[in-house]
């Protein structure tokens, strides 16, 4: 035990000597201002932020953090001011507006830390990185020695739970992050974009739920949304049950809807397909494009109305129908919570191929969409 606490206290030093959070405060609390936070020189792909608000202030004002040009999460700020805001973002920079409404006076600090995929890896010594956000905390020289440390930690932790007789149970398979085989250009970078739409109920680690075969990916799929939906889980087995799946197969698309609309009236269900591949049909290249075009404005609309979208589209490797759970798009790319492929699948939108199946005449792609109805409308302000 006492070379337990010694390994875990060697650590805190190590990793606390390297971090050091951003920093920004507002310039005048009596006038409105907007801050953009950027992630660090050097970070890869983010996958997540956290945003520590503290201060003091004569009056009341506001701050507010946007998503997709729309008022994402907002607080007063009156009198001793301190929270936080933190969770999945994938995005390199974020938009803090302060509107100063009667403030008169005092001041306003913002902390904030950008985590990218390196520091978010579900297992490995980057990992701890994410549980004290700081950015990019170790240099080259503390790595190596983190490594072997989080190496020994882990060790001892293992041997110190079984001689306690605690093992913990796994409740599902582990999360994969891997990038599709299918499309080698695949680049975490090409959802960068600030002008990216993002899913208002985005599904992260908690939500993400992997296939455990080649004929669940609906099923899955859907116990993702589920689970972002209601905060709850649901087994695989009983989603196979309700929606008729059969292996090799999987289940048909209405049923899908069915099961959907069994949540009850507290959630608006749409579907649609594909205008770009209709059914049995080929269209000329030009108007497939303009239909494509068409399709990109329909899914941004939607994830701009706060749905939360499967889509059916055709898998990378061999040709076969797939779901997944449609995360960001923007004119280069899109991001799909893949339940074989990984929690973050980008797919280039010139190569994503939004047809079904194997069949000749090919048949036409499919979404649906489902969203509580008491959703709030995006704040224009």
């Amino acid at each position: 035990m006492k070379r337990f606490l010694v390994l875990l206290g060697t650590i805190g030093i190590v990793y606390l000597s390297g971090c050091a959070r951003h920093e920004v405060s507002v310039k005048d609390v009596t006038k409105n201002e907007t801050i953009i936070l950027k992630k660090q020189s050097g970070q890869g792909g983010i996958v997540g932020i956290s945003i520590a608000v503290s201060g003091s202030i004569a009056g009341k004002g506001e701050l507010q953090l946007i998503l997709n040009g729309a008022v994402y999460k907002k607080e007063t700020v009156s009198g001793a001011v301190s929270f936080d805001w933190g969770g999945d973002w994938y995005a390199d920079q974020a938009e803090v507006r302060y509107l100063a409404g009667t403030v008169s006076g005092g001041s306003l600090r913002l902390k904030y830390d950008f985590r990218d995929l390196e520091r978010a890896e579900p297992t490995g010594p980057a990992s701890l990185d994410a549980l004290g956000g700081c950015p990019r905390a170790f240099s080259k020289i503390r790595a190596p020695l983190m490594k072997h440390l989080i190496r020994a930690f882990l060790t001892s932790a293992i041997i110190g739970f079984f001689s306690l007789g605690c093992a913990s149970k796994m409740t599902q398979p582990p999360i994969i992050d891997r990038p599709l085989v299918g499309y080698p250009e695949q680049n975490l970078s090409l959802m960068s974009d600030r002008r990216t739409v993002w899913s208002v109920h985005k599904i992260g680690k908690e939500e993400y739920f992997p296939q455990p075969n080649d004929w669940t990916c609906n099923a899955s799929s859907y116990i993702m949304i589920y689970r972002a939906l209601t905060e709850k889980d649901v087994s695989l087995d009983e989603v196979v049950t309700r929606m008729g799946a059969v292996p090799g197969k999987g289940a048909e698309n209405d049923r899908v809807v069915e099961v959907m609309n069994a949540l009850g009236d507290k959630y608006e269900v749409l579907t649609g397909y594909s205008s770009a591949n209709p059914k049995g049909q080929e269209l000329p290249s030009e108007v497939r494009t303009a239909e494509k075009a068409r399709e990109m404005k329909t899914l941004k609309r939607l994830l701009r109305e706060g749905y939360l979208v499967m889509i059916n589209f055709r898998e990378p490797v061999d040709g076969g129908g797939h779901y997944g759970v449609l995360q960001g798009i923007n004119a280069e790319a899109l991001e799909i919570a893949d339940p074989y492929y990984g929690l973050r699948s980008v797919v280039p939108w010139e190569q994503f191929d939004f047809r079904t199946g194997y069949s000749d005449p090919v048949l036409h792609g499919w979404y649906v969409a489902i969203r509580p109805r008491d959703v709030l409308k995006p704040d224009k302000t």
